[in-house]
């Protein structure tokens, strides 16, 4: 399948869902969508293939996209601002006043009074609060604890979580770890909390690939790598990495980068060192 930093899944299947014949990308106000599903040599005697075509093309021609941002502004400290630099995002720093078409992220160690930030989300400003646990200041009314991973059984119909499914969410393994308990609108077990807040609203995320340690445990790579795409995910569904304003549109299509596309699939610690290495492609190939 393409390179999923800039695709949204549509369709998932093959080993632990991390394949996708079916994704689409955000380019400024439309969209591309990449099918990989035999339809030409099915659709005149298969009634579904029929019907999925008819949907696709209902789809490619109905469903409005968002409109873009203007800016991406961070409120965070260094830690904040490497991990939108792993993910391929233009940002400035949060200083002055906010366009209600600025995302607005918040970071751990982010300085802006809470009254500055409701007021942007109020005002139909979007805001991403990254994860964070006790040492983070207590704001937004949100509490946080620490408890074991639980079995997940839906997802939010939320447009900030487009693309999203629980093959991402889900931890492979037993793990304790910082989440949502109380102050919003919960979902994922405490991953995932959303705020409705006057024309806009807050979203919350507790998928802190730094808290899984997988150097000491190494089962968490998979679960390390998916949470990564989950983050990556929900900023370009923000419109973090909208591509109109990168000019990167697919590699190999647009061959003009000013952010190159990392040769990684889901996090930066994948390997080739070792026969086959991190390669998913060697459990299943239907």
């Amino acid at each position: 399948k393409p390179h999923y930093g800039r695709f949204r899944p549509i369709l998932e299947c093959e080993f632990d869902l991390a394949y996708s014949p079916l994704l689409e990308q955000r380019v400024g106000r439309g969209r591309i969508i990449w099918c990989q599903l035999d339809l030409e040599d099915h659709v005149q005697e298969d009634p579904a293939a029929e019907r999925l075509t008819r949907q696709m093309l209902a789809y490619a021609s109905d469903v409005p996209t968002e409109p873009p941002i203007e800016r991406v502004l961070l409120d965070g400290d260094a830690d904040d601002a490497a991990l939108l630099r792993e993910r391929g995002i233009r940002w400035e720093r949060a200083e002055g006043a906010f366009r209600p078409a600025d995302l607005l992220i918040v970071g751990s160690g982010g300085k802006r009074p809470v009254e500055e930030v409701v007021g942007h989300a109020q005002s139909g400003g979007r805001v991403l609060v990254l994860p964070r646990g006790w040492t983070a200041r207590a704001d937004f009314g949100v509490k946080r604890d620490r408890r074991p991973a639980a079995p997940l059984v839906t997802i939010p119909d939320w447009p900030e979580l487009r693309g999203v499914s629980l093959s991402d969410l889900r931890l492979r393994s037993p793990f304790v770890s910082w989440r949502l308990s109380e102050g919003c609108e919960m979902a994922a077990e405490g991953l995932l909390g959303r705020q409705q807040v006057g024309l806009g609203s807050i979203l919350f995320l507790q998928t802190d690939t730094d808290a899984l340690d997988a150097n000491l445990q190494p089962y968490l790579r998979y679960s390390r790598w998916r949470w990564t795409r989950t983050v990556s995910q929900v900023l370009d569904n923000l419109g973090a990495a909208n591509p109109s304003r990168d000019t990167a549109v697919i590699s190999g299509l647009d061959k003009h980068h000013p952010l190159p596309l990392p040769d990684i699939l889901y996090h930066p610690d994948y390997r080739k060192d070792f026969d086959y290495g991190d390669d998913p492609h060697r459990y299943y190939r239907w």
